[in-house]
């Protein structure tokens, strides 16, 4: 009896206390009062190098607003050696590695550097090279390149790019026989600003395959290119010139008994109509303003040529030995080199300019029918000329002076009449 009422008071009790907690009142509702306060719990991104940790801001409650707010400091930058080109201080040359800047991975560069990558080649902006400062070549007093250096040699280079200057001068020139038998070449490029290559320059090269020749080319010596016989040539009516990719007909190097010129072609290299015997005449073009050391040597049945004036160089030995009767040389040549005109058994007459100030040696040997040489100057002028040695056909000749009107002293004069024929004054 006793166990039955203490279950029925322990009952009785419980009951009570529910009522007592059903009673109390509710907690009331409130506005949210967000504010910046920064505690982890309202972190939404922690801090980098460039920008401050951002939190939400945050009520009392325990509630995070949608909005945000930055503080503190940003993180010290974390730089690590990243390999890139916006962190490249110095590529790589024959004597060290490239060298980089740390970098973070915002992109700021730290001033610690380190090393990467292999040794590299050797570079010659100026013709030394920028790493072991090494000449690669020898040059004269005037700046011309004469050819490799002792230890540029070593080096046995297949493909050269020639330098626009070097020991801070410009360099325009090669002098001749400066590759001469370079057997590693087998691509050469010359620049723009170079105008003169030497004879024999690139002699026997034999595995040359390919050269660039500048624009600006005005003189090319004798057999510059000779045995050079893997070099690539371009192809027109069936003539041989070599240039550059702006204009691949710069040079006509070969051509068979065809008078039908490139029009781009600017020079006639040595030897380039050389021992034909189908040629009887030619009208070199206009564009053409240097003609090669001899360009028509012993072609026999070459009768009449005509020079224009935008030819400049005429090399020795151009003419020599070949069936012209009379020629006329334009005001635009200053020498007459030699054996331009030996051994031109047909020669009869030929006009030379004022302009010209020497006749080299031997430049009319042997050329006996020579008989009238119509000069554009005065007597006095003539004198003026050096005149080489072995030039009796020359010399014998009767000289004829320009005189536009009929003179009124003795002496031989000629003028061109009215049909631009040379006619001289009785």
């Amino acid at each position: 009896m006793k166990r039955f009422l203490l279950l029925v008071l322990s009952l009785a009790i419980t009951v009570f206390g529910m009522a007592l907690v059903g009673c109390q009142p509710s907690t009331p509702p409130h506005e949210h009062d967000f504010k910046e306060i920064a505690e982890s719990t309202a972190l939404k991104t922690e801090a980098t190098c460039t920008h401050k940790a951002v939190y939400f801001k945050s009520c009392e409650c325990g509630e995070l607003s949608s909005d945000t707010f930055e503080y503190g400091e940003t993180t010290p930058h974390d730089y690590k050696e990243t390999v890139k080109d916006s962190a490249l201080v110095k590529g790589a040359d024959c004597v060290n590695r490239a060298l980089y800047k740390k970098s973070c991975d915002c992109g700021a560069l730290s001033s610690d550097t380190f090393e990467y990558g292999e040794i590299g080649t050797h570079a010659f902006p100026e013709g030394v090279c920028t790493g072991c400062n090494q000449a690669l070549f020898n040059v004269s007093n005037t700046n011309s390149i004469t050819g490799f250096s002792d230890w540029g040699k070593t080096l046995k280079l297949s493909k050269l790019l020639l330098p626009t200057r070097i020991n801070g001068a410009d360099v325009t020139s090669i002098s001749k026989e400066a590759f001469l038998n370079c057997s590693s070449l087998t691509e050469v490029i010359i620049p723009e600003s170079y105008t003169y290559v030497g004879a024999q320059a690139f002699r026997a090269c034999t595995k040359l395959t390919k050269i660039s020749l500048p624009n600006s080319l005005t003189f090319l010596g004798a057999g510059a290119f000779e045995f050079c016989n893997n070099l690539q040539h371009n192809v027109y009516n069936k003539a041989e010139y070599l240039g550059n990719d702006e204009n691949p007909y710069l040079v006509l190097t070969y051509n068979n008994n065809n008078t039908d010129f490139h029009p781009n072609a600017k020079l006639i290299a040595s030897n380039a109509f050389a021992n034909f015997y189908g040629l009887t005449s030619i009208d070199i073009p206009d564009t053409i303003i240097f003609i090669g050391n001899g360009a028509f040597n012993s072609n026999s049945s070459l009768k009449s040529v005509t020079i224009p004036s935008s030819v400049t160089y005429i090399d020795a030995a151009a003419f020599m030995a070949t069936g012209i009767e009379s020629i006329v040389i334009p005001d635009s040549v200053s020498a007459i080199l030699d054996n331009t005109f030996a051994l031109c058994n047909n020669l009869k007459n030929i006009v030379i300019p004022r302009s010209v100030t020497e006749i080299g040696d031997f430049a009319f040997d042997l050329s006996d029918r020579l008989s009238k040489i119509f000069y554009m100057g005065s007597a006095s002028d003539w004198t003026n000329i050096n005149i080489g040695e072995f030039n009796d056909s020359l010399l014998f000749a009767t000289r004829y002076y320009y005189s536009e009107n009929e003179p009124t002293t003795d002496g031989n004069y000629w003028h061109y009449d009215e049909n631009g024929e040379i006619e001289i004054w009785e």
